[in-house]
């Protein structure tokens, strides 16, 4: 798994990006997720534990186009409810 602690680190997984399938950014002061996450369509594992998301419509949007994820940790994201779809 690896572990982001800013967001600008994100960009140093990028030239494997076919190659991470668990990413772990938590508690790292984001306010929505990083563009590139996109790019990580074999992410399967990502945790966003601790993150104050403002925009909630926003974070599930994004993680919509995870199209492999499969385990979402969200633990004290404030979320109250997930969307329907």
């Amino acid at each position: 798994m690896y572990r982001i602690e800013r967001t600008e680190d994100i960009k140093s997984l990028l030239p494997n990006k076919e190659e991470v399938f668990a990413l772990n950014i938590e508690y790292s002061n984001l306010r929505e997720l990083p563009k590139e996450i996109s790019q990580f369509i074999n992410l399967k594992f990502l945790d966003i534990s601790g993150n104050r998301f403002k925009d909630k419509e926003k974070l599930f949007n994004d993680l919509s186009k995870l199209p492999n994820l499969r385990f979402l940790f969200a633990n004290k994201c404030y979320l109250k409810a997930l969307p329907d779809n």
